[in-house]
């Protein structure tokens, strides 16, 4: 179990080989951007509520005049299927489940035609 984005890093480190770690962890040519993001990352504070009635709380949103349930979206990322055989048809499943939207990357291992079916989604 984890409580924050750095322990789940290192226990993907500890699951994964060294080589597909790096590809995953890393940014590309110079990564300045994932520098840029990591700074803007770390800016952000999470606050937390307890003894909160959360049963009426939703986040829904509406993105190309389509309306989804959650509005936090899985970034578009590549070759899921280097650190899982079932690769983006995974992402794309809990994507469904959650109520929001599956990104496709260019670079999937899955085609986007069998990910958004999987997912019962709508392409754009």
């Amino acid at each position: 179990m984890f409580t924050n984005l750095h322990e789940l890093e290192a226990q993907a480190r500890e699951k994964l080989p060294p080589d597909l770690s790096a590809y995953i962890a890393g940014g590309a040519a110079d990564e300045w951007t994932l520098r840029g993001n990591q700074a803007a990352h770390s800016r952000w504070r999470f606050w937390p509520r307890v003894l909160v009635d959360l049963s009426r709380r939703a986040v829904p949103t509406t993105i190309l005049g389509e309306h989804f349930f959650f509005a936090v979206l899985a970034a578009p990322t590549a070759c899921h299927r280097l650190a899982h055989p079932e690769g983006e048809m995974a992402t794309a499943r809990g994507e469904g489940q959650a109520g929001t939207c599956y990104l496709a990357n260019t670079l999937a291992t899955t085609s986007l035609e069998d990910a958004t079916a999987l997912a019962g989604l709508r392409r754009f």
